[in-house]
Parts: C-alpha cells; structure tokens; sequence
C-alpha cells in the first residue's frame, strides 16, 4: 500500500504497513523543512549503559537503515549489544518510534550511502576521531587535510564505517491534534509465526 503523504490524515487508522507509513510521514515532514529522516538512536552496552544520539534513516526497499563508525560509542555498543531504538518527532506533532534487533548490512551498501552523502560530510567522517579526544582546531586540520588529499579524487568510504539495518519488532505512531486535544498512537508488533503485522490503538 503507497501512502500518499498530501493525503495520510487517516493513514494511522487505514494502514496495515508501517513501513508505509514511515515513508509518508518522513515525505510529509520533508515539506516543511530538512533532515526529516533525522531520528534518536539508542543502543545499550554489556554493562546495559544506554546512550542516545542522532542518526539519519534511510528507507530502502522497505527496510530500514543508519551508518555509523564501528569505532564510536553507538557502533561498539551494537557489536556488543545488537539491539536499538529509535525515535523522531515532528512540528506537526507526530512521534514515531521502532526498536529491535540490529545488525551489519553489507559493505555495498555501506559504500552506496557513503557515496550519497555530501562532500562535507564525507571529508568528516574521514577526519574525524570517532568520539575519542579531539580539539576543534584538531579537527579542521584534519579535515582540511582531507579536503587536499581528496580534492578532485573520490572520497574512500573508511573500512569502519559501516551500515546497520534495524529489525522492527515493534512500531508506535502517535499524534496529536493540539487545537482539539486528540491523540491517538497505534503500535504495530511483528507476528513471527504468521509473518505479518498486528496492530492495536494504545494510550499516548
């Protein structure tokens, strides 16, 4: 089922796939401005120490996706621990949540992601220390000496950084309609044995 994202006012009470409407609330939040697909990740370590940053979301072929250093906190933890939680919330006053297992996609896609990103972007992955000790100052050297080594050339994807692909065990979708006072929040729960989604309306 295509979600038309102009059109989703009833999605949250029609829709059986969530990643359906993940896509459409993404696309709707697009229209107001960027980083859309910018969500909370949460991940735990062996010590069950939670930490949570930002991340993007990248829906392909209906599965969802982040990238991160193997070498930072998130990425450590993940190899440790392969579970994660995420969430995002939009002006239109709408959170979305998903959380279950993660694990490793491939390197391909890795480098397809990496490949996709802004230039800026790509220079600081290379130049940056991954959460470990490193000035301002110390960084713009690295990065500027990324941007020389690399000017006219293609930017390699370092082997660290890597891609994960989050297994939704679970879904919520909440909104609100703040002028009325309505809320409404539908979690979807993956069935194993039949394959497919359930759904039932919670309170917010």
């Amino acid at each position: 089922m295509n979600i038309d994202p102009a059109d989703d006012e009833d999605a949250l009470l029609a829709t059986s796939d969530p990643i359906q409407l993940t896509r459409a609330w993404i696309a709707d939040a697009a229209r107001t401005g960027p980083w859309s697909n910018a969500v909370s990740l949460a991940t735990a370590d062996a010590a069950g120490k939670v930490g949570c940053r930002t991340v993007l979301l990248f829906l392909r072929d209906d599965r969802l996706y982040f990238a991160t250093s193997l070498e930072s906190r998130k990425g450590r933890d993940l190899m440790a621990v392969p579970y994660a939680a995420m969430s995002a919330f939009w002006m239109k006053v709408r959170q979305w949540r998903a959380e279950g297992p993660a694990r490793l996609a491939s390197e391909e896609l890795a480098d397809t992601l990496f490949s996709e990103a802004p230039l800026p972007e790509r220079l600081l992955v290379r130049a940056s220390a991954d959460g470990r000790p490193q000035t301002p100052d110390q960084l713009n050297v690295a990065y500027q000496d990324c941007r020389s080594r690399y000017a006219g050339v293609v930017v390699p994807r370092p082997g660290k950084w890597r891609a994960f692909q989050l297994l939704p065990e679970t879904f919520e979708f909440w909104e609100a309609d703040v002028v009325k006072w309505q809320h409404r929040c539908r979690r979807f729960t993956w069935d194993a044995e039949s394959a497919s989604w359930s759904s039932c309306f919670v309170g917010p």
